[in-house]
């Protein structure tokens, strides 16, 4: 991948600092944030932690609350939490008409909270087809992210299509 985020938590606020890798694509515009940021909330409405983009000329940053939680994909080896099926359901939808997931690949990115929310915390690295053609995403990557994908709906008794 061309990109990664440097982290910083200060008080109750992570600050994520958008870092290009040597050689690596060249980082999003604000633009595309923008849009990614938005799908999300489109398809996963209050599964998306609230975020705050900021471009001080030098760097593109990304502000969210610290979330605390469980781990989704640790957690689901003992029990299923309030809305997982609601939120594999709406992460199928965004799939199917978007093409892009969200990076499942660390299980860190998707917590559930001590309310039983469940939280994505990671906006920026979406997989999708285009990334492997534009070799920012490996292949065996983007695979990996949708097998993980699989076994939540698999693990939510929805259809593996």
């Amino acid at each position: 991948m061309g990109a990664y985020f440097k982290i910083k938590k200060e008080s109750d606020i992570i600050k994520k600092t958008l870092i290009r890798k040597k050689n690596g694509s060249p980082y999003p515009t604000i633009d595309d944030l923008n849009l990614k940021i938005f799908l999300l909330k489109k398809y996963l409405i209050d599964n998306v932690v609230e975020t705050k983009i900021i471009q001080n000329g030098k760097s593109i940053q990304l502000e969210q609350p610290f979330t605390r939680g469980k781990e989704l994909f640790i957690l689901l080896e003992k029990e299923m939490p309030n809305n997982f099926i609601k939120f594999v359901k709406r992460l199928k939808k965004f799939y199917s008409n978007t093409g892009m997931l969200p990076d499942l690949l660390d299980n860190k990115n998707i917590l559930v909270t001590e309310n039983n929310e469940i939280k994505i915390i990671d906006l920026w690295p979406l997989f999708f087809k285009e990334r492997v053609k534009n070799r920012d995403l490996n292949e065996q990557s983007y695979k990996e992210n949708l097998k993980k994908f699989n076994f939540l709906k698999m693990k939510a008794g929805l259809d593996l299509e």
